[in-house]
């Protein structure tokens, strides 16, 4: 959901949508109301793409959170950095992909390919606000994980035709950091295999 929704709106769509499992909210704040919030954390969500610094520790705990396999994170609340203010995703049995749009400590997002025991891959996207990690010392590279995927320059814009491909069972970037990932996958077995 797009654009400027009053909390009205929100509410009659997902009301009349109890089924919905993908969802994007990116209209502003209305989706911190507390009536979009109790709705939202109803729905048997698989994907969801918003901004999660509304959501309290108790709200990744929920039935609806905990169903999730595609979370893409736009942010969870500008002083959000450190691993203390992510490790609640851990928490999550079937995330399986995550994106996260914001700068973070590189010791975060290698903390969640860790301690995330079904997640097979993880998108950082680097973008021209975010070109550095929140703790200067370090640095994505430095992470080794085919899982991975660094996305430099990601084009916001041509993000919601992206999540509409998604949603419409065509290739989005999850596809394309899925293949990224396979195929360094298949890199390390090769080069395991001729170095025997």
């Amino acid at each position: 959901m797009l654009g400027k929704l009053t909390e009205h709106q929100f509410i009659r769509i997902l009301t009349l949508c109890p089924n919905a499992t993908d969802i994007a909210l990116w209209s502003g704040d209305v989706q911190t109301r507390s009536a979009v919030k109790k709705l939202l954390l109803r729905l048997p969500l698989q994907r969801l793409s918003t901004e999660l610094s509304h959501f309290q520790r108790s709200d990744f705990l929920t039935p609806s959170f905990m169903s999730i396999t595609h979370l893409d994170i736009l942010t969870m609340g500008s002083k959000c950095k450190k691993w203390k203010d992510w490790e609640i995703l851990a928490s999550s049995p079937k995330l399986t992909h995550l994106c996260i749009n914001k700068n973070v400590e590189v010791d975060t997002i290698h903390n969640l390919l860790f301690q995330c025991g079904s997640l097979s891959l993880s998108i950082t996207v680097i973008t021209p606000w975010s070109h550095r990690p929140a703790k200067p010392s370090g640095s994505y590279h430095r992470i080794e994980d085919h899982r991975l995927i660094l996305i430099d320059n990601y084009d916001i814009t041509k993000m919601v035709a992206d999540w509409e491909k998604g949603a419409n069972g065509l290739s989005d970037v999850w596809d394309f950091g899925g293949l990224i990932r396979n195929a360094r996958n298949d890199a390390q077995i090769i080069h395991g295999i001729l170095n025997r």
